[in-house]
């Protein structure tokens, strides 16, 4: 199948795992909060401590890291995408806190973009939001094709997004759906397959 036009993908295998676990490590200690059709949300934001007699200091210019990793309140309500999002700059500290905030579709896969496969960030949103995605069906067309905004053209046949939307229903829990997302990345090494048979 052709999947991608213009420029050669190049996923780092490694880095993927590497951000999928974390994904997994933050839903366990309960600082991810896996969220239908919500990208990106910090919770919790007036439980941070800033030492700042003169009030003169924005908690949304902090470094997202440095807030996440020393406010255990702090929590961020997640779709998939959102989660790997989070861990990249969770892993990475490249974000303040108001860029991680409310982050938009085309933030978040540019950011992701140059790591994961772009097919896998459609999937990994089209199995967590059970085929009922406005990230990627506002993108598809009616050939099964998304275009991205750096030129790429994905191809998706129905079949695939049908098994896709199945594996994703097939989870009815949020917390499940995302952890079997990053188990299956990690599992295949730093891609997103769907099963094409779906036990359940």
């Amino acid at each position: 199948m052709n999947t991608a036009t213009k420029k050669r993908i190049r996923v780092n295998r490694s880095k993927c795992v590497k951000i999928a676990r974390d994904v997994l490590a933050q839903l366990r200690l309960k600082r991810l909060i896996a969220t239908n059709r919500d990208y990106c949300t910090v919770n919790n934001l007036d439980e941070v401590a800033i030492n700042d007699p003169d009030n003169l200091v924005y908690v949304g210019d902090m470094s997202f890291q440095k807030v996440f990793q020393e406010n255990k309140g702090v929590t961020c309500s997640v779709c998939a995408l959102g989660g790997l999002f989070v861990s990249l700059v969770h892993l990475e500290n490249q974000e303040n806190v108001g860029a991680v905030d409310a982050t938009q579709f085309n933030v978040i896969v540019d950011r992701l973009g140059n790591i994961f496969h772009p097919r896998d960030l459609y999937l990994a949103e089209y199995i967590f939001e059970r085929g009922e995605c406005g990230g990627l069906d506002d993108r598809i067309d009616e050939e099964g094709c998304v275009f991205t905004d750096d030129g790429l053209k994905l191809l998706f046949s129905e079949d695939e997004l049908k098994q896709a939307a199945a594996y994703g229903r097939k989870y009815k829990d949020n917390n499940a759906r995302m952890r079997i997302i990053m188990l299956n990345i990690i599992r295949n090494n730093g891609r997103l397959v769907v099963p094409q048979r779906i036990r359940g």
